[in-house]
């Protein structure tokens, strides 16, 4: 097998069937473990002394349990568990973990009886920028294991009319009906929000927010043009603060909330809805959207 250490995480990136070296379990200051598509039947014990770890990819193994000190591994905030034969998890009390591996009904009702959601993150290595405009000023980073920063005052256009184009980071995440959800932060005035169904670099679903001009909308936008479906001047959106932005999309109902709070439930003209896609984030001219604890649930 090969080792790759880049800060706090490491990758195994060879594939070997058994066990990873026992002598994994020393590095306890280790934040991110990737063994994904390694050939694994079997996890080290003690495992559980990893206690700094936050995040564990074994998806596409041969697992068919966990160890038995999982449960100790209290900052695990992520675990990536599909394409493997696990169907129970051991006695834990991860209150704040994501899991992903809906496919398997016994994992996700073992999973809910300890109060895990079953929805699927989104792995900041996951996300593909492109900018429609293609003036290239926007430099997405990662910033902390679940955020996406997007720096540069990047787009083109008048704010919330439909020249507007802004940047784009797409994960290969979504399909026909779903909801995207997750947080969003913005230290300055201007546009950041979402996209669902975006099925090429100009057609998708846009909910965006911005400050300076109390804009906040949802749009479909489709290769030169963009057909605004909802919006509102009296929302209030703060910058400096953190919000929880959903979006579903059943068919050609598309249902937005914010903190909670319904925002619209539009239904699209069927000549013109966009049938499926992926998920997205989105931003214009900000010189600093963040993006952080996003998830895709199946409808």
């Amino acid at each position: 097998y090969q080792r790759r250490v880049h800060g706090e995480t490491l990758w195994y990136t060879r594939n070997w069937y058994g066990s990873v070296p026992q002598s994994l379990v020393k590095l306890q200051s280790l934040k991110r473990l990737v063994l994904s598509r390694t050939g694994l039947i079997s996890i080290p014990s003690g495992l559980g002394r990893l206690t700094n770890l936050m995040v564990l990819d074994v998806r596409y193994n041969r697992l068919s349990a966990l160890p038995s000190d999982f449960g100790a591994l209290s900052n695990l905030r992520l675990l990536l568990l599909q394409g493997n034969f696990i169907k129970f998890f051991p006695p834990l009390h991860l209150l704040s973990l994501l899991f992903s591996d809906v496919s398997n009904p016994n994992l996700v009702q073992s999973a809910k009886a300890y109060g895990q959601d079953g929805t699927i993150p989104m792995l900041p290595e996951e996300w593909v920028t492109f900018n429609p405009n293609f003036d290239g000023k926007t430099i997405w980073r990662e910033e902390g294991y679940g955020t996406l920063v997007a720096a540069g005052n990047g787009g083109s256009g008048i704010v919330c009319s439909s020249s507007e184009k802004g940047e784009v980071a797409v994960a290969k995440h979504g399909g026909v009906d779903y909801t995207f959800e997750g947080l969003l932060f913005t230290p300055d005035d201007d546009t950041i929000g979402i996209a669902v169904r975006v099925s090429a670099i100009d057609s998708m679903y846009i909910l965006s927010f911005n400050m300076q001009y109390k804009c906040s909308r949802l749009v479909r936008a489709s290769g030169e043009s963009s057909t605004q479906l909802w919006k509102s001047d009296t929302l209030i959106f703060l910058w400096h603060r953190k919000y929880h932005v959903r979006l579903s999309v059943i068919g050609c109902n598309l249902t937005g909330y914010l903190d909670g709070v319904k925002l619209f439930e539009i239904l699209d003209v069927e000549e013109y809805c966009i049938k499926q896609g992926y998920v997205g984030l989105y931003t214009h001219y900000s010189s600093e959207a963040h993006f952080s604890n996003f998830s895709v649930v199946r409808l």
